[in-house]
């Protein structure tokens, strides 16, 4: 995958088309809630009053996988 600082719309067009040669794009973005730094974000809780955990690499070079609380998920979606 090539290393580009700033991706634009004709770019990413013609990466993701029939004759691109890129095999997938890694966005790096740093989040912050709607309401903005610092506010409590409340992932779902689930019976027992757990959350969904997970393992996500932090990047493509990281040796193992970190344990995460997945905050969002595709069920959530679909129900919105």
């Amino acid at each position: 995958m090539a290393e580009v600082g700033n991706l634009n719309l004709e770019q990413l067009l013609d990466d993701c088309g029939d004759d691109g040669r890129e095999a997938g794009i890694c966005i790096d973005a740093e989040l912050v809630p709607v309401g903005g730094a610092g506010t409590p974000i409340n992932p779902s809780i689930y019976a027992g009053r757990t959350y969904q955990h997970d393992k996500r690499w932090e990047s493509t070079d990281a040796e193992r996988a970190a344990d995460v609380i997945v905050i969002d998920n595709v069920p959530s979606q679909a129900n919105r």
